[in-house]
């Protein structure tokens, strides 16, 4: 999925905006394929213009190889939007007598939770989210919001504290810009592949403890200062080590 969003992104950059057409990859969708399609465009029909990020998570579902979903599950037509994605996932499926296209990881309703929980409950499902997953919005506002967003995820480097970085993301896309190649090829070429081993992970936690004493004291204290010990380790990791896990150890470090 990752591959299949990259050479979207590459080939098609200058098409996502709402004011922009919209160039459709997939020969099974109802719109035709691999033709300018202004009527997706800002228009006098469409003045704040149209969406394509529903059209772009489909597209990339198909470069990858996999079925998107569609309406009345018969392999083609129109792809639904994405807040109805949800109603072709392994837990819903059934319910809407729809077929099985992806597994749910999580799910979230912000109705009726305090501004806190929201954050929380997001960041933790931004946290988990990997590569080649795909994230959907029910959006509830009016307008060309209605029906949702679809985003790709292309890296994930979120950090405890809610906050990303980005670095692995940043240099990858700067490489592709720059060479055209499929980001898989780039983070083998180039060493962005994400660290999973503890052995390096632990080293650099050790490392950033023991240069930091007050700020281990303070982390005492004060344990909202976590993310800045995280921000230190994936530093030290060059961004590549991976969050969840530096999360893990690191907080059996501080807390021992």
């Amino acid at each position: 999925m990752v591959a299949a969003a990259a050479t979207l992104i590459r080939e098609r950059k200058d098409n996502y905006g709402t004011n922009q057409p919209w160039y459709n990859l997939d020969p099974n969708h109802a719109l035709p394929a691999n033709v300018r399609l202004g009527g997706l465009a800002q228009s006098d029909r469409n003045p704040n213009g149209v969406w394509k990020c529903n059209l772009f998570g489909g597209n990339a579902l198909y470069v990858a190889g996999f079925e998107p979903p569609y309406y009345g599950n018969r392999g083609k037509g129109e792809y639904p939007n994405a807040n109805q994605f949800y109603t072709f996932s392994d837990k819903y499926a059934a319910q809407f007598g729809n077929k099985v296209h992806f597994k749910m990881v999580d799910e979230v309703a912000l109705n009726g939770l305090d501004e806190a929980t929201k954050k929380a409950r997001l960041i933790e499902v931004l946290r988990n989210a990997q590569p080649g997953d795909l994230l959907m919005v029910d959006h509830q506002g009016t307008d060309i919001s209605d029906g949702g967003h679809t985003r790709v995820v292309m890296a994930n480097d979120l950090q405890a504290d809610g906050t990303i970085s980005g670095r692995i993301a940043k240099d990858l896309f700067v490489a592709m810009e720059e060479t055209g190649k499929d980001p898989a090829v780039l983070v083998e070429e180039r060493g962005l592949k994400q660290v999973t081993d503890t052995g390096p992970i632990e080293a650099a936690i050790k490392a950033v403890i023991e240069a930091n004493p007050d700020n281990v004291a303070a982390y005492r204290a004060k344990p909202s200062m976590f993310g800045w010990f995280v921000g230190q380790v994936m530093k030290a990791t060059g961004g590549k080590a991976n969050p969840k896990v530096v999360n893990e150890l690191l907080r059996k470090a501080l807390d021992a």
